[in-house]
């Protein structure tokens, strides 16, 4: 840090109905309820066309399902967690597997909604 203290700002905030911040704070609440806290990929899977990445994973089983440090959460399949110790390729592996296991269970493949960035050999 460079040891700088910020003594005063000036805001400026833009007028919002009130209906607007309820609805805002209820999406993000139902998002806190049902999608896992802590270190995660994110959304791994896009949405397919007519369906649920997540609802596709569940029904195939997947929840819980972990390789290495990474594990599919069992709070909403479309989440992976690191558990502490997660490398790329268990991260990737995971991912490989959870699509293979979508496509063989219901003809969808599913596209990953994550990007990868940097060194995924290891």
């Amino acid at each position: 840090t460079s040891g700088e203290v910020i003594l005063s700002c000036v805001l400026q905030l833009k007028a919002v109905a009130k209906e607007d911040i309820e609805s805002k704070v209820k999406d993000i609440l139902v998002r806190k309820i049902n999608q896992p806290a802590g270190p995660t990929v994110g959304s791994t899977f896009k949405n397919p066309a007519g369906g649920h990445a997540g609802q596709l994973l569940d029904k195939a089983g997947l929840k819980g399902l972990q390789i290495g440090g990474a594990k599919v959460s069992e709070k909403h399949a479309n989440f992976i967690l690191n558990l502490g110790n997660a490398t790329s390729s268990n991260v990737r592996d995971l991912i490989n597997t959870m699509k293979s296991k979508v496509k063989a269970m219901s003809g969808v493949t599913l596209e990953e909604e994550v990007r990868y960035l940097g060194d995924w050999t290891s």
